[in-house]
């Protein structure tokens, strides 16, 4: 005759069979781990499928285009080697090498010698001859047309001012990255990223049109930090959405689409030797990402962090169509709503003083 055993004595059998493991836990999620309730949630509605793929690629498009414009200028050498020879002095460079001085020149019209060629460098012409430093200089042009060094003179004593060009961009980078990742979590990461993008565009095209140094400089700090803005907000708001198990390639993945901005860049300037025509090509194709403002979902784990339930549970039930996922019933959902429901009442309510404060505290 069969043995009639209760449910508790079944679980204590599951546990000795599965090596002291449940073969099913009915337990509720703990209630001091938000991101675990949410991790359980994302399960029901697809964690890594169609909808994350769509999204890595959405949001991901625009590190190809912040890779675009990870570049320096490049500069152009002076020509006609005949006079060159003879009416420059010659000086070692950084590799100790004897070359024709690209800053100072004899003060002589060296055009009234038949034969430049002709002239050592010993003759007694150079003992009388003073030497200035160059206020104009002739580049080759047989490589680049245009670059930033030739359009302002970026030589000599102002050489110093072309490490300027690449020092804005790089301080962009670093005062997006802390700025508005702070925003970010604050406003949500859709509308940072859509705010970065839009002076993205605007700057990506209006540096082609820079009349003078310093606009061009201040052109390329607004790409950088927009930029690199928005491209961290777009990878947060991927990853927010991808399943523990599945952010590690995923996330690999979203920065090789930065990569394909340096391999399309090389082929752009291979095709392009003005600088003006360069940029212009890089930035137009940025107009794409307007559709940034249809397309771009808010991230649903920052919408519960904030209280707002509503919202996040739509975009959820988008999420599990697109996954071909059945959504879960309110019953099955609620406990693990409340667990993330209560982590955001239990936060401290802060002032209009101390919400400024712990801002500038987090950029800073």
């Amino acid at each position: 005759m069969a043995k009639v055993i209760n449910v508790q004595e079944a679980k204590n059998f599951d546990r000795i069979r599965f090596n002291n493991k449940p073969a099913f836990d009915d337990t509720k999620p703990s209630l001091n781990d938000a991101s675990k309730a949410f991790e359980e949630i994302l399960k029901f509605v697809g964690d890594k499928n169609a909808y994350q793929w769509k999204l890595l690629v959405l949001c991901g498009l625009l590190g190809i285009f912040t890779g675009f414009h990870n570049i320096g200028a490049e500069k152009n050498l002076t020509s006609d080697e005949a006079y060159i020879n003879i009416s420059v002095p010659w000086v070692y460079n950084k590799l100790n090498i004897l070359t024709p001085s690209k800053c100072e020149y004899y003060d002589y019209d060296f055009s009234k010698i038949e034969k430049p060629t002709s002239i050592q460098r010993n003759s007694s012409l150079y003992k009388s001859l003073e030497m200035k430093e160059c206020d104009a200089w002739v580049y080759d042009r047989t490589v680049y047309v245009s670059t930033v060094v030739s359009e302002w003179d970026l030589v000599c004593d102002r050489k110093w001012l072309m490490s300027t060009a690449q020092s804005s961009y790089m301080v962009g980078i670093l005062l997006g990255a802390v700025i508005c990742s702070a925003l970010s979590d604050k406003f949500g990461r859709r509308l940072v990223s859509l705010t970065c993008t839009a002076l993205f565009i605007v700057s990506t095209i209006s540096t082609a049109f820079s009349n003078a140094l310093i606009t061009f400089l201040i052109l390329r700090f607004i790409v950088a930090f927009a930029g690199h803005g928005a491209y961290l907000a777009n990878y947060v708001l991927c990853m927010e959405n991808v399943g523990e198990k599945g952010r590690s390639y995923m996330g690999s993945l979203f920065h090789t689409f930065f990569g394909f901005g340096f391999i399309f860049l090389n082929l752009f300037a291979y095709l392009l030797r003005n600088w003006r025509h360069l940029q212009l090509c890089l930035g137009v194709p940025t107009v794409l990402l307007v559709g940034y403002f249809w397309l771009l979902p808010e991230s649903p784990r920052w919408l519960l962090m904030q209280g707002r339930e509503k919202e996040a549970i739509e975009i959820l039930k988008k999420m599990a169509v697109h996954n071909n996922k059945e959504f879960p019933p309110e019953g099955k959902l609620r406990p693990y709503l409340n667990v993330i429901s209560q982590e955001v009442k239990s936060r401290p309510t802060l002032s209009t003083k101390q919400k400024i404060k712990t801002t500038f505290t987090i950029i800073v």
